[in-house]
């Protein structure tokens, strides 16, 4: 049986409206022998920078749509219990860069217990694997933090939704918790346990699968839905499961995590003011006696971005948030499974645990700890990704172009050159490791007469697509060849310039009302 994602699988959509900004860097273009002339477009100054705003027209006709991903859940050997289908959740998003989000973190000291083991599965990046797990509120870095994410959208949950419309409540308000109590050190969090191979996680180099349980002291964590800062519901211990899929390739962008929980039951927090207390009922309404399954779905999966902590020696890395909780609906999640009868003979590459000894809580082949060094060693981890974008992975299918009113004049020795009809489109096959496949092509006039795609976009900053709307912010403008070799051809340049970096460009695009694909089982 195959478990396919649901958040964000939208149906494909048309740009109907919008603006894209380019900020050009002045003296990076004239190290390039270019100078922009201030058009009739809107132009802001700052420092040495010109931003351009081009509207989008609405003869814009490029299609886009998010790609789902999927996991054959058949290949569990490990988890008891997989993620449910459901017509009725809330739809949460934590991102870092909200002071919010997921948190896992790890002792650096090689062969402490609480290290965390190293990645083992076909196309992973073999780093260690985050010991610890809990909300970005309850880390041991946090100072402002208040919550792991922010509610982002409801389905079905109507009188939490009405409650929400009849005492005009910002789904802002809405937020998600979970953690150490407060009373508790950072360390009794979710935790990988004794971290054993077939026992807290399972993987093997023939398998692009990873399964990990993390569990704690029911009595020292705890999970909320808050209004504000409030909890007003608390809900049920459970096992965290994750099940990490490496992909087909060494790269991230093919990576998928799955985090979820068993069924669990919700109850009210008590002694709530009478606002608090009515949304609270309003969920708890909705519910109406069922449990709920708490799933967070992550597609091309950032890599952790760690910062080591002087004052407690742990390594903590910060990633984004989007889960859903989804009302369980006539299905015993927590059954028991085939785990139980889990040996060493499973369809995991029938691995034996001595041939991976020299993985199991140890950084280094000495394990002494007086040659570790953590600055260096951190580097190992790899970098947070710059971008959540694939051309090829993230969208199903793109045709078309986003069309823009406006120009571009450049001066050169060779005389000027104007850019009008600007159009951004998409090709996969100008996709490198630093060029998106986003590309920005334009008629030409004045020294040369033609049609050129003047700059490939680098990957951005980050794209999202939510309700209607498509932003992409801040990719590099990168000379493309075919712009090159116009400027040598004409004069206009004496150096070869493709791949130079000229500046970012950003789009604000409003779309078609998305479709959402139910969610289901293939």
């Amino acid at each position: 049986m195959t478990y396919q994602n649901t958040i964000n699988n939208l149906q494909q959509t048309a740009i109907e409206d919008g603006t894209t900004s380019i900020t050009f860097d002045t003296q990076l273009l004239a190290t390039s022998g270019l100078t922009l002339v201030p058009s009739y477009n809107s132009v802001e100054s700052c420092g040495e920078e010109l931003t351009f705003n081009f509207d989008i027209t609405e003869d814009s006709n490029l299609v886009f749509g998010e790609q789902g991903f999927d996991i054959d859940v058949d290949q569990l050997e490990l988890i008891p219990t997989t993620p449910i289908e459901s017509d009725s959740f809330l739809l949460f998003e934590g991102d870092p860069s909200d002071n919010q989000g997921l948190s896992g973190f790890l002792n650096p000291s090689p062969g402490a217990p609480d290290s965390g083991h190293l990645e083992i599965s076909l196309n992973s990046p073999g780093f260690p694997a985050p010991y610890y797990a809990t909300g970005r509120q309850s880390n041991p870095l946090a100072t402002d933090e208040t919550r792991s994410a922010t509610l982002d959208s409801n389905q079905n949950l109507t009188n939490f939704a009405d409650y929400l419309s009849d005492n005009q409540i910002d789904t802002a308000e809405i937020g998600f918790s979970f953690g150490q109590k407060s009373d508790r050190d950072f360390t009794e969090t979710w935790n990988a346990g004794e971290d054993l191979l077939g026992q807290d996680w399972l993987a093997s180099p023939d398998s692009t699968i990873e399964e990990r349980i993390s569990q704690a002291d029911p009595d020292a964590v705890e999970t909320f839905l808050l209004f504000g800062d409030t909890p007003i519901v608390s809900f049920d211990y459970s096992p965290l499961y994750a099940v990490l899929d490496y992909g087909e390739t060494l790269g991230n962008e093919d990576d998928i995590d799955i985090f979820f929980t068993e069924a669990i039951g919700a109850q009210k927090v008590d002694d709530l003011d009478p606002v608090s207390d009515g949304l609270a009922d309003a969920f708890l309404e909705d519910l109406s006696n069922r449990e709920v399954q708490v799933v967070v779905e992550d597609s091309a999966v950032e890599n952790l971005a760690p910062n080591f902590d002087p004052d407690t020696g742990f390594v903590v890395a910060d990633v984004p948030l989007p889960l859903s909780i989804r009302i369980v609906d006539d299905v015993d999640l927590n059954e028991s499974s085939d785990s139980d009868d889990y040996d060493d003979s499973n369809d995991y590459g029938d691995y034996d645990e001595s041939d991976y000894s020299g993985y199991s809580n140890d950084y280094s082949d000495s394990g002494d700890s007086d040659d570790y060094d953590v600055e260096s060693d951190l580097s190992d981890l790899g970098e947070a990704s710059g971008s959540i974008f694939d051309g090829q992975d993230f969208f199903t299918a793109i045709e078309g172009a986003i069309k823009h009113s406006g120009d571009l004049t450049f001066e050169t020795l060779a005389g000027d050159i104007t850019a009008s009809e600007l159009s951004i489109g998409f090709d996969a096959a100008r996709q490198t490791e630093d060029i998106s496949g986003f590309f920005v092509e334009s008629s030409l006039s004045g020294v040369v007469h033609d049609e050129t795609v003047l700059f490939d976009l680098g990957s951005p900053n980050n794209i999202e697509t939510d309700a209607n709307e498509l932003s992409l912010d801040y990719a590099d403008v990168l000379i493309t060849p075919e712009f090159s070799e116009v400027l040598l051809s004409t004069g206009a340049a004496t150096d070869d310039l493709v791949g130079i970096d000229v500046g970012d460009l950003a789009i604000d695009a409003i779309a078609e009302s998305f479709s959402e694909v139910p969610m289901d089982y293939v």
